[in-house]
């Protein structure tokens, strides 16, 4: 199965995040359990977050060597080329390309749209979508109903 992974950025106070993800052990742990289980893994590019901590973990955990490379793909955004659209574009193929989204969502950030927007497509879709909310530190299943 490919599985999306999708979640909020780092703290960028620069960029009016004062806060954002940090809890890289859950993003390890999702990423060893979903290697192990057999699934490829698609990301998005972001320099922060949990795109990063997603990259970090598949290439520089302890296990990580028991995995192919091609065992995650990662989508980049083309900014230079598609300006604003470029986010919400990587997104939509990425989800094209996936059976399920795994979400690190903090809604109670002020910048969220990436995540938001994934797990939008996502339900368009209509794959499960299964979310980690940071607030309440646990996990929620928001859309089971899978159509094909």
């Amino acid at each position: 199965m490919r599985v999306a992974i999708s979640g909020s950025r780092g703290p960028d106070p620069s960029r009016g995040r004062p806060i954002g993800w940090t809890d890289y052990g859950i993003i390890a742990q999702t990423v060893e359990r979903l290697l192990r289980q057999g699934h490829t893994i698609n990301v998005g590019d972001a320099p922060s977050g949990v795109d990063f901590m997603v990259t970090m973990a598949h290439n520089t955990e302890p296990w990580a060597d028991e995995f192919p490379s091609d065992s995650l793909k990662v989508y980049e955004a083309r900014w230079n080329i598609e300006g604003k659209r470029a986010g919400h574009n990587r997104n939509a193929w990425m989800i094209r390309e996936s059976d399920m989204l795994i979400a690190f969502y903090a809604p109670t950030l002020p910048l969220t749209p990436g995540t938001t927007d994934a797990i939008e497509c996502a339900k368009k879709k209509g794959i499960p979508i299964h979310v980690y909310f940071k607030p309440a530190g646990g996990w929620a299943t928001i859309y089971r109903e899978h159509t094909d």
